[in-house]
């Protein structure tokens, strides 16, 4: 019989992980994960994590994180943090937040933004205005306004329009419309 593409890129794998290649551990843990094989993602992962290769931990939390594990998906989202991949910050903060844990979340959230982890300025306001946290979410807005968001600064119109404070509301539609920005014109 002969073989497929896919089978010879397994038998490769295969070699590989016999040899002891924690990556391609990992590797193949993410090929079964993106084809929706969970249980074999979740074998290989654990098997490079045994092996002392903690790169795929955050991977694996979000995979438990999907099976709605929270004890497992918070115990490889903490080991990743603690081998420095601090994307994991940002699924963590998600993961408290989803179970109601809100110190915890915001506590993450902000480390994530420390950290400069992509999106997590936007996540953290996501979390401060699901948590009507407007106050939080209006200063972070106006962090973001001064480095020329014109998203947040559309944000501010509104938010300081709600309050009544027309003046401010103008002025920041004002400052995103100069910069271009389509809604504000309006």
């Amino acid at each position: 019989m002969k073989k497929t593409g896919m089978d010879k890129l397994f038998d490769k794998y295969v070699k590989r992980i016999q040899s002891g290649d924690t990556k391609a551990m990992n590797e193949i843990a993410l090929i079964f994960q993106n084809n929706y094989e969970d249980e074999n993602a979740e074998k290989w992962f654990l098997k490079a994590i045994e092996a002392g290769d903690y790169e795929y931990a955050n991977n694996l939390g979000y995979l438990y994180a999907n099976r709605h594990d929270f004890e497992n998906a918070e115990k490889y989202y903490l080991i990743a943090i603690e081998n420095n991949d601090y994307d994991a910050l940002n699924n963590l903060a998600i993961l408290y937040e989803q179970y109601g844990k809100i110190e915890e979340a915001e506590k993450y959230y902000l480390e994530s933004v420390e950290k400069n982890c992509e999106g997590a300025e936007k996540n953290l306001l996501m979390f401060y205005n699901s948590t009507d946290q407007i106050e939080k979410a209006k200063d972070l807005y106006m962090h973001l306004a001064w480095k020329n968001d014109t998203d947040a600064m559309n944000r501010l119109g509104i938010i300081f329009g709600n309050e009544g404070n027309f003046k401010e509301s103008k002025k920041w539609f004002l400052k995103a419309a100069a910069l271009g920005d389509e809604h504000a014109k309006e």
